[in-house]
């Protein structure tokens, strides 16, 4: 019988690799979270588009917490964390919401 994936690393790995990537995904808002503060200028950021992020994340936390899934509750709240200071850089240095 062939192994797969999932049998070879084993789950408790594939749950550290899991939150190691969402972690190193979520870098992004941090990113542009430094870019905002250090500049002082929310210019072509998108209020919308971090507000669907946020939305989303939310859901996601919500589902990993309901299904006890601990890599999605770890790399959403991360996430959770550097959308709202994105969205808290455009109402600090940004001219308009849309």
């Amino acid at each position: 019988m062939k192994k797969t994936f999932l049998k070879n690393i084993g789950i408790k790995k594939l749950e550290q690799i899991t939150t190691l990537m969402g972690l190193i995904g979520h870098l992004a808002t941090y990113i542009q979270v430094f870019k905002i503060f250090y500049l002082r200028s929310s210019y072509a950021v998108s209020f919308i588009a971090a507000l669907i992020s946020f939305t989303s994340m939310v859901f996601w936390l919500l589902y990993g917490r309901e299904k006890r899934i601990i890599p999605l509750v770890i790399c959403n709240i991360f996430g959770l964390i550097g959308v709202s200071l994105i969205i808290l850089g455009i109402i600090v240095y940004g001219d308009n919401f849309y």
